[in-house]
């Protein structure tokens, strides 16, 4: 997986693999049929990833944004600390950092709004993409007549009734998926920058204050870094091979299923809803992907 340096080049990777695959498919279909590694629709990529791939998505973004939160929250015991080494009552200020610091484990879930309103977009969208193939398609009865009534001539009822669906602009709930689940993905494994730095810093830190038999300022952080460094590590590879999945999937939509124009416009509207939520709304609302800072010195 890459991150901002490189998410411009995906985006025209995907975008380009839409296009061209896409004609390919509706000009040259001779060509597709060739190729030896399509995968059908019953393959177990197709009906244990891509079908519920936003189960997927979510089982690996939510653990980590958990995870990584808790981390690098600013959770230290500071005031503690203070009030060992001086001995005094606590101050005004310290009592009010200390209620600040109970708030915390709330003030996380802030992190976890994007994968709300992730869900709710997947969700709008697939839903809307399934009502407008509904809305223009018809159902062809027996004596092939074309009925158009949007009330009789449901796929749901048209088929239900025995009759033959003729799809009307089927949008690509697929592509739009997979491109925006690995657009995801990408962004959120941004937090990945600079976390093994992080580590060193905060166990340099820890040995440096041992040295000197201090107490550690970020304690509690350095500890909650080794209980779960190693679970974030195993769901960033996960991530990984979850990215590569989709990519290989995202290649089969591309040559073999829908028109040009379907993939595309799901392709365009995955990219734009993106934008608008990664790129513009969480910095907005200071709710995006925050990585590891290093600017504490030891």
């Amino acid at each position: 997986i890459t991150n901002n340096e490189l998410i411009r080049q995906r985006l025209i990777v995907y975008l380009s693999l839409v296009l061209i695959g896409g004609l390919v498919n509706d000009f040259t279909p001779l060509i597709t049929r060739s190729f030896m590694f399509k995968v059908q629709k019953t393959n177990v990529l197709n009906q244990w990833f891509v079908k519920i791939g936003w189960f997927w998505t979510l089982a690996l973004t939510s653990p980590l944004i958990a995870i990584t939160t808790a981390v690098l929250a600013d959770d230290r015991r500071h005031w503690e600390d203070k009030d060992v080494i001086t001995g005094g009552y606590p101050s005004l200020r310290d009592r009010w950092a200390r209620r600040a610091r109970r708030l915390m484990p709330y003030l996380r879930t802030r992190q976890m709004f994007r994968l709300v309103f992730n869900t709710a977009i997947w969700y709008v969208s697939t839903n809307f993409f399934l009502y407008f193939e509904d809305i223009t398609g018809s159902c062809l009865y027996p004596n092939d007549i074309m009925y158009d009534d949007n009330e009789n001539a449901s796929k749901t009822v048209c088929l239900k009734s025995g009759n033959k669906w003729i799809p009307g602009f089927d949008i690509s709930g697929h592509t739009f998926l997979l491109i925006f689940s690995n657009l995801i993905l990408i962004e959120e494994s941004a937090v990945m920058i600079g976390w093994e730095p992080f580590g060193h810093q905060l166990f340099a830190e820890n040995a440096n204050h041992e040295r000197e038999q201090k107490l550690i300022p970020r304690g509690e952080q350095f500890r909650l870094y080794n209980k779960h460094s190693a679970s974030v590590r195993l769901l960033f590879i996960a991530m990984t091979i979850l990215s590569l999945i989709w990519d290989f999937m995202l290649l089969q939509t591309s040559l073999f299923y829908h028109s040009m124009l379907q993939k595309l416009v799901a392709a365009v509207w995955a990219v734009t809803a993106w934008a608008l939520t990664y790129r513009y709304a969480y910095r907005r609302f200071d709710i995006d992907v925050k990585p590891p800072k290093l600017s504490r010195s030891l």
